[in-house]
């Protein structure tokens, strides 16, 4: 038999015996199994570094004395033990670090596949360590990345330090990059992420970038978002902000040959902003009588043509594309949606406000003309004001299933079912979303 052949053969056995089983028990059990044998060892190490949640792992196998890779799970909870580790770590780089630590590193750095990292809880302290020594690690070997399997990246980011932390970790492989960056991260601290971005994407399927608001970013980045865009050729579903002018980066978008599910946000998330907390008016919609309260819904022929405008997308753009979820004013979603595909199915739309008795009507009539395919739809309405101004009037043409959270109906939600000889079903149903 020769040597490839055993090598395969053991390759074969640790993933049929060792991986399954490490899957199954607790942590403590898996350390204890990764001194059994070097086999057990590399099987029990695929688990264990899988999933990260932080990078005092990764830079603690730099030191020589804990070159054997075993997981260590560190307390830092206690102040004059974080303050000893924080030494630690800075005297990793103080001397050279050994070819056989790095061969080690990078054994066990081949290991990780996601990590799910968050700034907060750190101190700026423990955030300096973290950045200066992945970017010294990171220097000594510019070309290679440091983890070349690390396929799902979720970070939360508060700070210029905080997103010095994740930078030297990003790599060619990933699959998977949500980021979400906090109220002190301004023009300077996004625009450095994507610009570490724009090398690593295009094997990336999901991109997600989220921001809170904050008067530190009124246009934000855009040309740096445009380049990693445009890098998205694998990309399948989308979720970013979008700017006072977004032709291009609708356009970039619309050229992704297998964009599916894209998520615009056309202002600042009311997640974390103002919009959060805001009371909710109890008056809720007890029984079905009170949907006269609402624009009524009209007797509905069997027509289901449209009168299409002219739409300022072209044909072949956004090819792929089935489901779109817009943030902003309805005026502005309009907009939007003529920009992107007729085929769209799905809709979900999160509005903060309806600005005057007629914006809602005129948003839908464009929204049922460009969109003859829909068929399902989602409205969150933010605030209690003007309930009388809710007009789903323009999209009863076709079967439709229309979802519609208002402050007015919680804790439920209205759903209209029109079938297909355009009779409307509505039903105040518990709020599950």
């Amino acid at each position: 038999m020769s040597a490839h052949t055993n090598t395969r053969s053991m390759e074969l056995r640790r993933q049929r015996v060792i991986e399954p089983l490490a899957n199954h028990i607790d942590r403590p059990s898996l350390v204890m199994l990764s001194r059994v044998s070097r086999r057990w060892n590399v099987g029990a190490n695929a688990v264990l570094w899988r999933h990260l949640r932080s990078f005092v792992p990764l830079l603690r196998l730099l030191r020589p004395q804990l070159a054997g890779g075993i997981w260590v799970c560190i307390p830092i909870c206690v102040p004059h033990k974080a303050v000893w580790l924080i030494r630690a770590l800075l005297q990793v780089f103080e001397s050279p670090i050994r070819a056989s630590t790095l061969v080690r590193f990078d054994e066990i750095a081949a290991c990780v596949h996601s990590i799910n990292w968050s700034e907060r809880g750190w101190s700026p302290e423990w955030l300096e360590v973290f950045a200066s020594s992945a970017h010294l690690l990171h220097a000594m070997r510019p070309a290679h990345d440091l983890l070349p399997n690390l396929r799902s990246f979720h970070a939360n980011c508060e700070t210029l330090r905080g997103v010095g932390t994740i930078v030297p970790w990003l790599s060619a492989s990933l699959h998977n990059v949500d980021i979400v960056l906090g109220l002190t991260a301004d023009d300077a601290v996004g625009t450095y992420v994507l610009s570490a971005l724009e090398g690593h994407s295009s094997h990336i399927t999901s991109f997600s970038l989220r921001m809170d608001s904050s008067p530190n970013r009124r246009r934000f980045m855009a040309q740096a978002l445009l380049a990693v865009l445009q890098g998205l050729g694998a990309v399948r579903r989308v979720t970013t902000p979008l700017f006072d002018v977004p032709s291009q980066h609708l356009n970039t978008l619309g050229a992704a040959p297998h964009l599916e599910e894209l998520n615009l946000f056309l202002l600042e998330s009311p997640i974390g902003g103002a919009d959060v907390g805001m009371p909710v008016v109890d008056d809720r919609l007890d029984d079905l009588d009170e949907l006269d309260d609402l624009h009524g819904l009209p007797e509905q022929s069997s027509s289901h043509q449209t009168s299409h405008g002219t739409p300022s997308a072209t044909l072949g753009v956004f090819p792929s594309l089935h489901t779109l979820a817009i943030t902003g004013f309805l005026t502005d979603i309009a907009d939007v949606v003529r920009d992107t595909t007729q085929d769209l199915e799905r809709l979900f739309l999160s509005v903060p406000s309806i600005q005057d008795e007629h914006e809602m009507i005129l948003a839908m009539q464009a929204i049922a003309s460009f969109c003859p395919r829909l068929s399902f739809i989602t409205f969150d309405f933010f605030s209690a004001d003007h309930p009388e101004w809710v007009n789903f009037d323009p999209l009863n043409q076709r079967p439709l299933e229309i979802h519609a959270r208002h402050p007015r109906f919680a804790p439920n939600f209205l759903v209209l079912r029109i079938d297909g000889n355009g009779v409307v079903e509505p039903q105040i149903l518990p709020d599950y979303i």
